[in-house]
């Protein structure tokens, strides 16, 4: 289960995306931000130093348009 169908609420998921040795050499990346309807609104993509970044405020984003 996602954790947004439990309560809906946006939900924000990092993971690592670079190499951590030991033997894992490809990690999954793709940390992620994704609404209370479970919209993916934003992803890092595989590189390490990537960002993932959204204004979960929507008010602010209505003002802005």
């Amino acid at each position: 289960m996602r954790g947004g169908e439990v309560h809906p609420a946006p939900v924000a998921m990092a993971s690592f995306a670079g190499p951590t040795g030991g033997g894992y050499h490809d990690t999954a990346a793709h940390s992620t931000i994704s609404t209370d309807a479970g919209v993916v609104v934003a992803d890092a993509g595989p590189g390490p130093g990537s960002v993932a970044v959204f204004d979960l405020d929507r008010d602010a984003r209505r003002r802005r348009r």
